[in-house]
């Protein structure tokens, strides 16, 4: 934790069966920033894990995302999109891959009503088919203040039982 940081934890999700989304919700505005810890697994591999905010499924997000896994290298950008991406791909099977992975969201500035939204992510995952790491600059353009969060699968896919979602505020000095 750095200096004159405080993380406080405000909930956490470990889901109890499959899901396709995990929403935090009545997000209190008295922090100054966001960070949401994810260690998902998921019924197939090659995800597209991704957040909105508000419940807002409208074509007001964008992302750039850089990655590299033990094979290769590669760069992707989306401008127009219902939501940012947070992660490409998952260890996918039952709960000996759970754990593999780890979703860090830093969300900045979430409760200021007059700027958009950008979030800072960052993954990396062991096992399976994808060694590697990728970090995604997401932005929302809406000035209203974060009250809810919805992580959720691409297409019909699920997070599976036993992964875990926590959110933090944090506090600036």
């Amino acid at each position: 934790m750095a200096a004159g940081m405080t993380y406080t934890p405000l909930a956490t999700n470990k889901l109890t069966a499959n899901s396709t989304t995990v929403t935090f919700s009545s997000i209190p505005q008295t922090y100054t920033d966001l960070v949401l810890v994810m260690q998902p697994a998921a019924d197939v591999g090659d995800e597209n894990v991704g957040i909105r905010f508000n419940g807002d499924t409208g074509a007001n997000y964008s992302y750039t995302r850089l990655g590299a896994n033990n094979t290769a290298g590669s760069v992707s950008s989306n401008r127009v999109s219902n939501f940012t991406r947070i992660n490409t791909t998952e260890a996918a099977g039952t709960s000996p891959n759970l754990g593999n992975l780890i979703i860090i969201a830093n969300i900045m500035n979430y409760a200021n009503a007059t700027t958009y939204k950008t979030a800072i992510n960052r993954s990396g995952q062991v096992g399976g088919t994808y060694n590697g790491a990728e970090i995604f600059a997401g932005l929302w353009r809406n000035t209203a203040a974060i009250n809810s969060i919805t992580v959720m699968q691409g297409g019909t896919r699920t997070f599976l039982s036993g992964s875990t979602f926590t959110l933090y505020g944090i506090l600036a000095a």
